[in-house]
């Protein structure tokens, strides 16, 4: 996941699946600038549409994305 012109601060990257359920949580700590974040998903996701959620120490969320796996 590239994150660009992030402020710096603690983020919580949650990734869930369309019924909500959250399949993974991982905080990072980014300091300002632009980013790479990998997150390992283990080949244990299943085809189907996710939702990453990028949250803001203040649970704020600053991004939004829909994710397909094919």
């Amino acid at each position: 996941m590239l994150f660009e012109n992030m402020n710096e601060g603690r983020y919580t990257i949650v990734l869930s699946d369309l019924t909500g359920r959250t399949i993974l949580t991982k905080t990072v700590n980014m300091l300002k600038g632009t980013r790479t974040e990998k997150i390992n998903l283990n080949g244990h996701m299943s085809k189907g549409v996710y939702f990453v959620k990028v949250m803001d120490a203040s649970k704020v969320a600053v991004i939004n994305e829909k994710v397909v796996i094919q």
